[in-house]
């Protein structure tokens, strides 16, 4: 297990936070509110994967996930969180695939809105991307429905 990679990153983002007064650290960021978070795999392979939320260059969540491998049309995937009581921020999401030791630092935006889903997807070429519907966090999906495998569209 590497998980040296992802704790590199994250104390490198909290020393690149500390360095300037009111900087978020985090390129591209802007305030945003998340909704619900989750993690999901699209690879033919099970994916061991850690997740590490943080928010203004604090963490606020790090969780583990063994996700099970695609099988045909259904993509397996587990909850991480429902963030909408947290206050907003610059969120980032840094990302450390167990397989193949790679870290994945992605910013988190609002695309227009104050509060945003996103789902963290291991892709078949096992790199990691976020989606995320364009409108506002479905509060209640967030806040009631557990997180059950999705059909590939």
């Amino acid at each position: 297990m590497n998980r040296r990679a992802l704790l590199s990153a994250v104390g490198a983002a909290a020393v690149s936070t500390s360095a300037g007064c009111l900087s978020s650290g985090v390129e591209g960021s802007e305030e945003v509110r998340l909704g619900l978070v989750t993690v999901s795999n699209r690879s033919d392979r099970e994916q061991t994967v850690d997740v590490v939320l943080r928010r203004d260059g604090e963490t606020v969540s790090w969780t583990r996930h063994d996700v099970r491998r695609r099988d045909g049309e259904v993509i397996p995937g587990d909850r991480i969180d429902c963030l909408l009581d947290e206050p907003a921020g610059a969120y980032e999401a840094l990302t450390l695939l167990d397989r193949t030791g790679e870290t994945f630092e992605h910013p988190l935006v609002a695309n227009g809105h104050g509060t945003r889903d996103v789902s963290i997807v291991v892709t078949e070429g096992e790199t990691v991307e976020l989606f995320g519907p364009a409108g506002p966090a479905d509060e209640e999906r967030c806040r009631n429905a557990p997180i059950l495998d999705a059909v590939d569209p």
